[in-house]
């Protein structure tokens, strides 16, 4: 363990929950089209992941685009008696998808977000990063006409609570020493002849002297 403990930061949340949302959509969108009783309906998993969610340029071949966006924490970090402390991080989740016409898109994206809300619910540690999920909301909007698809984006909010993100007893005493690479002069060409005065002293005539 280092000295400094642990410091961990959001988009390590954001990669937890894109790496659980990767290994469980296709198992999660094949559920929902059984219990749609549509069970060939061939929802397709996201093609694509952002860090942001925005409404322009959307390549066909990037869609359905998942987005996974982290804006900061939800409520004052707690501290624990061991002097660490336990984040509770907000999270959006989006996805944006096309279909061939605006029912069909509508449909689509509802599915989709239920398929989002019951992934990040039943595997809560997203893959042993977290020590819980909660959820705060789920909603709904169409996107522009584009040529003759439509679009429409779904999201789902959660809180994810983290333990240990940072470590207020932790730390160095002092920094480190400077690099003597990063010193000034330390880019000065290397010494290769010199002149020097040497002078030669008896040793013994020093001792006796005193």
């Amino acid at each position: 363990m280092s000295i400094f403990g642990n410091i961990i930061t959001a988009d390590e949340l954001e990669n937890a929950v894109e790496a659980t949302l990767r290994l469980w959509f296709r198992t999660y969108l094949n559920e929902i089209e059984l219990q749609k009783g549509v069970p060939d309906f061939g929802l397709v998993n996201p093609r694509s992941v952002v860090r942001h969610v925005e409404l322009i340029d959307f390549p066909e071949e990037q869609l359905p685009r998942l987005m996974i966006v982290s804006p900061g924490m939800a409520k004052p970090p707690l501290m624990e008696g061991d002097g660490t402390y336990r984040g509770f991080w907000r999270i959006g989740i989006s996805l944006i998808n096309s279909a061939r016409d605006r029912d069909s898109t509508n449909r689509n994206s509802k599915w989709y977000a239920g398929a989002i809300r019951a992934i990040i619910l039943q595997h809560r540690s997203l893959g042993g990063f977290a020590d819980g999920v909660s959820w705060e909301d789920e909603n709904y909007m169409d996107g522009p006409v584009e040529a003759d698809r439509t679009l429409a984006l779904c999201t789902n909010e959660f809180i994810v609570e983290v333990e240990g993100i940072v470590d207020r007893k932790s730390g160095p005493a002092v920094p480190e020493p400077p690099d003597p690479d990063d010193l000034p002069g330390s880019e000065w060409p290397l010494v290769e002849n010199t002149d020097l005065d040497v002078e030669v002293r008896d040793l013994d005539d020093e001792i006796e002297g005193g």
